[in-house]
């Protein structure tokens, strides 16, 4: 199945994305066959079969995945926003600094199950901590940025909207952000919408390129850090890697399949020491 969704990936043809397809649908892992499922549904519109037919095929297939529609949420969630637990925000963080602009954290999509990660938080985030020494000025004033993590495109456009605001109200401007997962595609969204940054480190960015990309020139130097494959990515029905011509540099850490959080751990960051590409 490698092979096949490497082929897919690189070469993609309706032949290699059909065979990726059929085998991901046949797999004996639940979370395979559902982020296959989840991708016929986006390449495949029901005008393309008999509607009894793709009826048919479908109901099939979810029946198979019944016991995983119970917890889907916890599985998903699970896999996007596992964070230490015991973590709590102080009530009244330090102020930051004036001065140039420095680092911001840019958190992604929450789930109900689990709204309140803590990776990103001033002094008690995982991340936050592990950065911090690398990049005192990394922003740790009460008023940080946090955005509500809808899973939607609207969700995401209001968030890029209030990042923008956020910039311009802290004198923000040419910052450099750590952004996981769908908060990339806020930070892309917000530099359309006008914001300016410097390094922007993508960690396990959904690539919808149509939607949101950097052709709006105002990120001058981007980089992308990404687990082998990403099954949540797949499930989203987004790319794993940039397009060639966005000149994105690339970094590939873990395994494969080693989750769609990993790479925004402290252990992660120091096993690859990715702090090296925002000094």
């Amino acid at each position: 199945m490698f092979e096949a969704i490497r082929a897919a990936e690189e070469q993609p043809s309706v032949e290699h994305i059909d065979a990726a397809l059929k085998l991901g649908l046949a797999a004996p892992d639940s979370i395979v066959a559902l982020a296959a499922l989840s991708s016929c549904l986006k390449l495949y519109s029901p005008e393309s079969f008999p509607p009894r037919l793709w009826l048919g095929v479908f109901m099939a297939r979810w029946a198979q995945l019944e016991p995983l529609s119970q917890d889907l949420l916890t599985v998903l969630s699970s896999a996007l926003i596992s964070d230490p637990p015991g973590s709590k925000i102080p009530p009244a963080p330090a102020q930051q600094k004036a001065g140039a602009p420095g680092l911001l954290l840019v958190h992604g999509t929450h789930f109900e199950v689990n709204p309140d990660p803590t990776w990103y938080y001033p002094h008690v985030g995982d991340l936050h901590n592990y950065i911090r020494p690398h990049r005192n000025d990394i922003y740790s004033g009460q008023n940080y940025y946090e955005w509500e993590g809808r899973w939607s495109d609207r969700g995401r456009h209001i968030a890029a909207k209030h990042l923008k605001n956020w910039i311009d109200l802290q004198a923000y401007h040419g910052c450099d952000v750590v952004a996981h997962s769908h908060g990339c595609n806020v930070v892309m969204k917000a530099a359309e919408m006008g914001a300016h940054f410097n390094k922007v480190v993508f960690l396990s960015c959904p690539i919808h390129w149509h939607k949101y990309n950097l052709n709006s020139g105002r990120i001058n130097a981007p980089y992308s850090v990404r687990v082998w494959f990403d099954l949540v990515i797949l499930a989203d029905g987004g790319r794993q890697k940039f397009p060639a011509s966005a000149n994105v540099a690339d970094e590939v850490v873990g395994g494969w399949f080693s989750g769609h959080s990993a790479t925004r751990t402290s252990q992660i960051w120091s096993n690859h020491t990715l702090e090296a590409k925002l000094i």
